[in-house]
């Protein structure tokens, strides 16, 4: 069986991947194998992604921030006469104590919050909202309470 001299040689690269191919030598029987297509190699698992922060990042800024002058209009009306409100806080007298039970509130709200997000997105947007508009609200008393 000799090849070289073969005429009508076809080359599986130059057939479409599922077309016949076929392989004569001259004065033997011609071959047809059919060239199959290797299977598409499936996609590498990707770990699981969380969905972007996005308007998270400054709905957790403004959360702080919130708190943050939530501590201060607070401190002011105790220093001017005034009581806290909030049964939670109301016997934290002392304002390095305050601001650092708000601080790790807040920290602790806002991680939270992030976990959320991972599985439910809509549900920690619509939660940060509210706190801050909730908080908005206290410091806006607060403010008008001291003034």
């Amino acid at each position: 069986m000799s090849l070289l001299g073969a005429p009508q040689i076809a080359l599986a690269q130059d057939a479409p991947a599922s077309a016949p191919v076929t392989v004569c030598a001259e004065g033997e029987p011609c071959v047809v194998a059919i060239a199959a297509a290797a299977p598409p190699a499936a996609p590498a698992p990707s770990p699981a992604v969380a969905p972007p922060r996005g308007v998270l990042l400054p709905l957790y800024g403004s959360f702080a921030g919130f708190q943050a002058l939530d501590v201060a209009s607070s401190l002011r009306a105790r220093a001017r006469g005034g009581a806290e409100a909030n049964p939670l806080l109301a016997g934290v007298s002392n304002p390095v104590a305050l601001t650092v039970v708000k601080a790790g509130a807040t920290v602790t709200t806002i991680y939270l919050i992030d976990r959320v997000r991972k599985t439910h997105r809509r549900t920690a947007i619509v939660t940060m909202i509210s706190l801050d508009a909730l908080y908005a609200f206290v410091v806006v008393h607060n403010y008008r309470a001291v003034h």
